[in-house]
């Protein structure tokens, strides 16, 4: 019994913590996401302007809670990510593991083809380059949103040359939906 709720427990905040990533990333990202004053003396974060970045006591905590959450969810939860995509071979090679394996990274394996197995830490990664681009360019949004769409079109190629999802219709919508996305970011960065 405690072996299976184990299994459980992990499936279910998996897939938890992969429904909500990117805001969990985005949230803990945010007082690294600043901006340039207009007159040009400094930066101010974009969730709080009256907080000045690198020059406020209050900044410094904030970035010490940000690095914390950082080092505590999302590394351990990327690291989960890899070390289960990684073990899935080897796991499958062994009726015994094979079965558990599967059942507690069920919600990483499920919706993708078995020979497609590593997709779920592909759209980690796609999503953990779409969070980083603000904080890494954040004073060139040409560059954020040329970044953005070079990033969803890479991965959206990708993702039409393996199909990994288990039907047709799901890796059309799923290309045809970051297709939209590239569209509105040459929208925006027109506007």
């Amino acid at each position: 019994p405690d072996v299976e709720y184990s299994i459980q427990v992990v499936n279910a905040v998996g897939a938890v913590f992969q429904l909500f990533f990117v805001s969990i990333f985005v949230s803990a990202l945010t007082p690294f996401i600043c901006y340039k004053h207009p007159n040009g003396l400094g930066y101010s974060m974009v969730g709080d302007p009256a907080v000045l970045c690198g020059e406020d006591g209050i900044h410094a905590e904030l970035v010490a809670v940000s690095l914390s959450a950082v080092a505590i969810v999302i590394l351990p939860y990327l690291a989960l990510i890899a070390f289960a995509t990684v073990r899935y071979r080897s796991a499958m090679a062994s009726s015994s593991r094979s079965y558990r394996h599967l059942r507690r990274f069920r919600f990483l394996f499920f919706r993708y083809n078995p020979e497609c197995y590593w997709y779920g830490l592909v759209t980690l990664i796609r999503g953990t380059l779409i969070c980083l681009l603000p904080v890494v360019a954040r004073d060139i949004p040409s560059f954020q949103i040329l970044g953005m769409a070079a990033t969803l079109q890479c991965f959206t190629t990708f993702q039409l040359h393996t199909s990994p999802w288990r039907s047709v219709t799901a890796n059309m919508t799923d290309a045809g939906v970051s297709l939209l996305l590239v569209f509105l970011l040459i929208c925006v960065g027109m506007s």
